[in-house]
């Protein structure tokens, strides 16, 4: 029994002196290590760039206003019919936490808290450690984040006995987001390592730190924090049009950044030993991606991922919307000859291109772009009386709403079918048209004009008073070879020889009710705007001007209170056709329709 009682004992002793062993060892003590080499433990979070310095001031269009506040910068754009555009490119903010991470040359931190790391779960990323002055890997660790995974990393390094009882390493952690960790040869040379940014990485994340640690075993755990820095753009894009109080959004189309983005194969490579970043290739255009919007509309389109650019330094981001059609009430007495107890219906428009071109894009940071659009006041479309209608004697007047006509025929046979044919209306001063005149001409070959109370609105260049550029002096959309010339060009210059014919333009409903192949606005101050669509599949009105020896009447003059004669001519030369929409305009208080005075 003695001999039994004695090993009972010894038994107790040893298992004492374990659980004695294991206590002082267990993860999380902060307190001496016992053992051989230095002991180290690794925060790790993610961290965004935030460069207060980055945002420019200046305009980027005459009818563009630029203001920078707290690092948004902002830019309204009035896009017609009282629609404002407020656009605001906001920087994610560092937190304050990451704001203070130390730098290499202060060493490390007097102590680190471990704090819950906040990398997404799924996240991969590698941490490596070299000496620092051979450029020798010492040690790897491969991570995916989970959801229970460590807030910290303790890691246990031999001392590298540089003579004076320390050891400088050179810390270096990257990940690819939630992509796989490309692969690296064992023992890797820091200097020798480049990552390859290929096409399917949406994210880049990496930091390097270099420290010098004591040599004592009983010193540590020395605490470390690295921050995954973000290194490409991610740009998430809002279209807010929750004012407009109902779904008015109905389409965008092709939003993009442009020239902003190394894209196709691989993108750029990064150096691991200082971060330096070689992009490769040329720039190419950049997709906001957007669900479908479905026949309901929306108030709130988010892109479905953000947009990832991978470019250098500092650059003017260039993002273009080609349009955006939006359904808005039109409230107020809406005048219809025909049917003065109608209704106003809910109108479609398509709004033109929206474009910013000097948007200050940092490499690294990371991005909100809110487009918020407004209306303030509403265009109520007022309709006219139809006083005279020419027409040549092989056709007959169609059966149409008064402010719509179709004029066709062919001006060559019978002789007698040449020359001007004219439609006369009257805009009702009773009806308050003081917002001016739009004609929507929805099919056209190839030629026209008008008159506004006697006034016509093209007139030949003085002191000419001929039928300059070979027509009736007629805004003319075709060359051809008796000399009659093109009198209009788009105003961004764009080539003539990638116009369709302006015959082979149609008024295409797309949905949305009509869009014209050619839009004339005259305001109620006289000033006259003149857009056009280049190919019968762009649905986009583009600026035009005259040319040609062609110019607009700066003698014309509209009537807010009084009436109004208008005259839609085209002269008949060859076969003709001119199908138009004409009508006034009244500017009114959306809520209430109380009628405002135009400024």
């Amino acid at each position: 029994m003695k001999v039994n009682f004695t090993r009972l004992h010894t038994l107790f002793c040893v298992f004492f002196a374990l659980l004695v062993t294991m206590s002082c060892t267990k993860d999380g003590d902060t307190g001496a290590f016992d053992g051989d080499g230095i002991r180290v433990r690794v925060n790790l979070r993610e961290g965004v760039m935030n460069d207060p310095n980055l945002l420019k001031q200046r305009a980027s269009s005459a009818n563009t206003k630029a203001s920078t506040s707290d690092g948004i910068q902002r830019r309204i754009v009035d896009l017609g019919n009282d629609i404002t555009l407020v656009a605001e490119l906001v920087p994610e903010q560092a937190s304050a936490a990451l704001q203070t991470k130390q730098s290499a040359s202060n060493g490390l931190r007097a102590a680190a808290t471990p704090v819950r790391t906040d990398l997404p779960v799924g996240t991969n990323y590698r941490l490596l450690v070299y000496n620092t002055a051979t450029g020798a890997e010492i040690h790897r660790q491969d991570v995916t984040v989970t959801p229970t995974s460590s807030t910290y990393t303790d890691i246990v390094l031999d001392a590298l006995e540089d003579g004076n009882n320390t050891s400088t390493f050179t810390f270096v952690v990257y990940s690819f987001g939630q992509a796989a960790l490309p692969s690296l040869p064992a023992n890797s040379i820091l200097n020798n390592v480049e990552l390859t940014v290929a096409g399917a990485h949406n994210k880049l994340m990496y930091d390097l730190q270099t420290v010098t640690l004591s040599d004592s075993p009983h010193e540590g755990p020395h605490p470390l924090d690295l921050v995954l820095w973000n290194q490409l753009n991610e740009i998430t894009t809002y279209i807010d049009l929750t004012s407009f109080g109902t779904p008015a959004l109905k389409e965008i189309s092709n939003p993009r950044f442009v020239s902003a983005s190394h894209e196709s194969g691989n993108r750029a490579r990064l150096k691991l030993s200082d971060g330096n970043i070689t992009y490769l290739g040329s720039a190419e255009d950049m997709t906001i991606p957007f669900d479908p919007i479905g026949s309901a509309g929306t108030t709130l389109a988010i892109s479905t991922s953000p947009t990832v650019l991978v470019h250098d330094a500092r650059t003017d981001g260039h993002l273009i919307i080609d349009y955006l059609a939006i359904e808005a009430e039109s409230p107020g007495d809406n005048y219809d000859p025909d049917n003065p107890n109608a209704t106003p219906p809910r109108l479609i428009t398509v709004h033109p291109r929206i474009e910013f071109n000097d948007l200050a894009i940092t490499p690294g940071v990371k991005y909100d772009l809110r487009l918020r659009l407004s209306k303030g006041n509403c265009i109520v479309r007022v309709d006219l009386r139809e006083d005279a209608y020419s027409y040549a004697i092989n056709t007959t007047p169609p059966n149409e709403p008064a402010n719509r006509r179709t004029i066709t025929g062919n001006g060559s046979t019978p002789s007698n079918n040449k020359g001007t044919v004219t439609t006369e209306y009257t805009v009702y001063g009773a009806n308050d048209p003081n917002f001016g005149l739009v004609l929507d001409i929805l099919q056209l070959d190839n030629s026209f004009n008008m008159t506004i109370n006697g006034q016509t609105l093209a007139i030949p260049v003085p002191p000419s008073t001929g039928n300059a550029g070979g027509t009736a002096g007629e805004i003319n959309f075709e060359n051809v070879t008796n000399g009659i010339q093109r009198t209009v060009k788009f105003m961004d210059n764009y080539a003539e020889s990638d116009w369709d014919n302006i015959w082979e333009v149609h008024g295409n409903d797309y949905g949305y009710g009509h869009i014209p192949v050619v839009r004339v606005a005259i305001d109620h101050n006289g000033d006259i705007k003149m857009w056009g669509r280049r190919n019968d599949s762009d649905p986009v009105l583009y600026e035009m001007e005259l040319i040609n020896g062609i110019q607009w009447n700066p003698n014309i003059i509209w009537h807010a209170g009084a009436d109004n004669a208008v005259e839609i001519k085209q002269y008949r030369q060859g076969l003709t056709e001119l199908d138009f929409v004409v009508y006034g305009r009244r500017l009114v208080d959306c809520t209430t329709g109380e009628i405002i005075s135009p400024q």
